[in-house]
């Protein structure tokens, strides 16, 4: 009742409602275009071999040691997007103009308002996050590619260096067992209940592992129904990421199971905003468990390497979208045009700004925005750092066995949709506008950054 009141200003007459409904179809065109638009990439030559490219190959190609191949891929990747530019433009343009239009008619005064005003927070807290990534925490960015180039024994770096792994994931494989036994040990300090709920899972076969002929990539956690167990889809091909990968959707399951039990029907079912701050958590569980416990400096160094990497996909490269989204319904919201070259001028902009002359900016680079979906999902990008963040610090207290940041996560792995996102986070001892949380969070990657670059020798 009370959310119902709270969208009572922004609730419009019925003939008005009625019309709005009508209309969703023809104001969804932009995306439903941008979805069928299939570019079509030249192929990679290798020794005179084609080799398939797309935005999922050509990670391949970015992990070659050959700098040329890392190139071609990236400009084969990139000249379709410069191609199709102005239809992207376009798509791009509807969508925003889509955002700004139902803003505007639900009374609300901006488009960014009214995406947090769904997710029962406030513009305050989106502008927090953008500031703690691309303002007072931006150094530690900047002294990981000062790192990043030191490894690499180059000056500068080139955008296409960026996904090239500089240190190599040890051969190492794991059966399902040993990745049970990790899990274990990662999540001990959370309780007999929580582990009761993973052995339930591996002893009551919630999980489908095995790789086969038509099963569907990736991984997922469904609820199931209320009364019912959770289960869980992945492929286990006994590498470390199956382990991460396993952990991940355990957190999402544990988190299902205990939301069920502990709440009414009504109330079981956890906002999206926090969705994934369950699931991160055991990550970062786990991580801290294997570099604690690496056997060799290569495995250290693998590890350390990927912490990092996975920290600045989240809370710096994530606020650096939604930086620029905000830009685009900004100039919407002012009546102004979105034209192809002022949509990839703003991109090559913000990009300039995120890497402040470590790395070059290749001239097909500002047709990248093209390439990310997520610009589609009106200020979805800010909440991948707020989930980062917070499991980030979640996890680090619970791996140092702090009592109270255990028991207070617990208290909010079983309240379901009780409270709202900052409540639920705030109960969780995290409170996403607090400065301190981010303080702590980006602190944290700065210490990962330094025990990195002592392990390389840097």
């Amino acid at each position: 009742i009370n959310k119902i009141l709270r969208m009572k200003p922004h609730i419009l007459s019925d003939e008005t409602e009625e019309v709005l409904a009508q209309a969703s179809g023809v104001l969804g065109t932009s995306y439903g275009t941008y979805k069928q638009i299939k570019p079509e990439f030249e192929p990679v030559i290798i020794d005179g071999k084609e080799y398939f490219l797309n935005e999922e190959t050509v990670r391949n190609f970015y992990r070659n040691p050959d700098e040329s191949v890392r190139k071609q891929a990236y400009e084969k990747l990139n000249i379709e997007y410069k191609k199709l530019a102005n239809l992207y433009a376009s798509t791009l343009e509807g969508t925003m103009k889509r955002d700004v239009f139902y803003s505007k008619v639900r009374k609300f005064k901006s488009p960014l308002e009214a995406s947090t005003f769904g997710d029962e927070v406030t513009e305050e807290l989106f502008y927090k996050v953008l500031d703690a990534a691309n303002n007072k925490y931006h150094k530690y960015y900047i002294e990981y590619l000062e790192a990043f180039k030191k490894i690499m024994n180059k000056d500068i770096l080139q955008v296409y260096d960026l996904r090239y792994p500089i240190v190599k994931e040890p051969d190492k494989k794991y059966s399902v067992e040993d990745a049970f036994e990790l899990i274990f040990e990662a999540t001990k300090n959370l309780g007999e209940e929580y582990i009761e709920i993973i052995q339930k899972a591996k002893s009551e076969r919630w999980i489908d592992y095995m790789p086969h002929e038509g099963k569907i990539p990736g991984a997922y956690s469904s609820n199931g129904c209320y009364d019912s167990r959770p289960f869980i889809l992945m492929s286990f091909t006994n590498d470390v990421e199956s382990v991460f990968t396993l952990i991940h959707e355990l957190g999402h399951s544990a988190h299902s199971y205990l939301s069920n039990h502990y709440q009414d029907y009504i109330n079981s079912n956890y906002r999206i905003f926090v969705a994934e701050v369950a699931s991160t958590v055991n990550e970062n569980l786990l991580m801290n468990l294997l570099i604690k416990t690496a056997k060799t400096p290569e495995e250290k160094k693998y590890l350390l390497y990927k912490k990092l990497d996975e920290f600045i996909g989240c809370c710096y490269t994530q606020p650096f979208f939604a930086n620029f989204e905000n830009i685009l319904h900004q100039k919407v919201a002012n009546n102004e045009g979105l034209s192809s070259q002022t949509i990839t001028d703003i991109y090559q902009k913000v990009t300039e700004d995120e890497y402040e002359g470590r790395v070059e900016i290749h001239e097909l680079t500002k047709y990248r925005c093209f390439a990310v979906p997520h610009f589609y999902y009106n200020y979805y990008v800010y909440k991948y750092t707020i989930g980062m963040c917070v499991a980030s610090v979640i996890a680090q207290r619970v791996s140092s066995g702090d009592k109270t940041q255990i028991e207070n996560y617990l208290k909010f792995l079983k309240s379901g949709s009780t409270k709202s996102p900052v409540e639920a986070l705030t109960m969780a001892g995290v409170n996403p506008l607090d400065e301190n949380l981010y303080k702590e969070a980006f602190e944290n990657f700065k210490k990962d950054l330094d025990e990195f670059k002592k392990v390389m020798e840097i």
